[in-house]
């Protein structure tokens, strides 16, 4: 009687053949049990081949640009979710993002920055070189950015964006980035806006 049909695959019913002495009982503890796997061993672990930079590589190489599947990408997804933002980010340190940093960054001031550039035909009313290979800054004048923020009492982002003066476009100038620091470092800021006039600050 044969156990194995046309494609040479064992059929059902088939009674297994090594019985006796090399057939696994039952309750006999497998001689590896308990063992330290040979790879995992402090003196077997530097010849790990896994651990081996160059089958890191190809390993690495094998595995580009081979697209994940959705369930993976979810399973990725679910995994990072939380870990890497507020106190739980490496960079967190209490909330103590300068409210300067988030107005500037905020889209309401880079608005604001446009439409002074616009006004001014992305000119520098120092120096009146033109934008393109020059980089240009909205100054808030004559009152500074820090000004408003410090002397009109601004302390917390929401106010900023419910106060009026730090918005208004004439309140702001367009600068190159040398002339923009030369009011940094003490220049002459007290200039004034006059639109009628070529050049809005006097060095």
């Amino acid at each position: 009687m044969t156990y194995k049909d046309s494609k040479g695959r064992f059929s059902k019913g088939h009674n297994q053949s090594n019985t006796g002495r090399t057939h696994f009982k039952k309750g006999i503890t497998a001689w590896n049990k308990g063992k330290k796997n040979h790879w995992t061993t402090k003196r077997n672990l530097k010849d790990n081949p896994a651990k081996k930079l160059e089958v890191k590589k190809k390993i690495r190489e094998a595995h580009l640009g081979k697209p994940l599947s959705k369930k993976t990408r979810k399973k990725m997804s679910k995994s990072h979710k939380g870990k890497h933002t507020a106190e739980n980010s490496n960079f967190w340190k209490g909330g103590i993002t300068p409210l300067n940093k988030k107005i500037r960054s905020s889209e309401k001031y880079k608005i604001w920055r446009s439409k002074v550039f616009e006004r001014d035909n992305w000119t520098c009313q120092t120096c009146n070189v033109r934008g393109g290979g020059v980089y240009l800054e909205a100054h808030h004048s004559p009152k500074t950015f820090s000004q408003i923020i410090k002397v009109d009492g601004i302390k917390t982002f929401e106010q900023a964006l419910k106060y009026k003066k730090l918005w208004d476009i004439n309140n702001g100038i367009t600068l190159c980035f040398d002339c923009h620091n030369i009011t940094k470092k003490g220049g002459q800021r007290n200039y004034g806006f006059h639109r009628n006039k070529p050049n809005r600050l006097d060095l």
